[in-house]
Parts: C-alpha cells; structure tokens; sequence
C-alpha cells in the first residue's frame, strides 16, 4: 500500500467516524411539522404492529430451531447408545481372540509334547523289538 492508498484509507475512514448532521430538505421539515399528534400515535402503532409481528415470526423461528435441536440431541444420544454397544460387542470378540490365541497356543505346545511323547515311544518300542 502506497503513501496515498494509506492516507486516502485514513480519510474514508475519518469520514465515517465522523457524525453527520442531519439536512432537512423542504419537504422533509414540512412533514414533520405537519405532523400532529394522533398521526404521530397511529404511527407508532403501525410501527409497533410490525414489530410485534416480526418478534413473533422470530420466536416461531426460535420454537422450530429449538424442536429441531431436541430431535437432533436425540438422536446423537440413540447413536452414542449404538456405538457403545458395538465397542463392547467388538472388546468381546477381541477378548476372545485373544483367549483362543492363548487357546492355540496351549494346543499347539501339548502336540509338540504329545509328538515328543510318540517319538519317546518309538524309540522304546524300537529297543524292545
């Protein structure tokens, strides 16, 4: 950024800071001082009415929000019950991997005692023929 970009910036930014007085044009310093006091409250009320609804279309939009987090929160609750449940389910199958890993292994060390054994015994039998 330049010199003059920087300035310029500065200006623009004076001027929004800036108040600004309010210019009345003829027209405008005309309806307002023509205006009484029971168009002034038919006014306000207008504006009130408006209000009224716009709050009201806000606290619907709050309502359904609100139904729709509900059923959401729900929702996260019945999949976290599911997830729990399958994390044990998987724990359980892991654990009995393991059980029948350790299972094999016993298996497998009482054949190579048995294979022991049966080579003992031919041997004996070997010796008594």
């Amino acid at each position: 950024m330049g010199k003059t970009d920087k300035t310029r910036a500065k200006q623009q930014f004076e001027q929004c800071r800036a108040p600004r007085a309010r210019e009345e044009t003829p027209s405008t310093a005309k309806t307002n001082q023509d205006t009484t006091e029971p168009e002034m409250g038919t006014k306000l009320r207008q504006i009130l009415t408006t209000m009224q609804l716009i709050f009201n279309k806000i606290d619907t939009k709050i309502d359904s929000y609100s139904y729709r987090m509900d059923r959401n929160l729900e929702c996260i609750d019945k999949h976290a019950e599911h997830l729990d449940m399958a994390e044990r389910h998987v724990s359980d199958i892991v654990e009995e991997r393991a059980a029948s890993a350790v299972t094999r292994k016993q298996l497998e060390k009482s054949l190579l005692l048995l294979q022991v054994k049966a080579e003992e015994l031919e041997g004996c039998s070997r010796w008594n023929n």
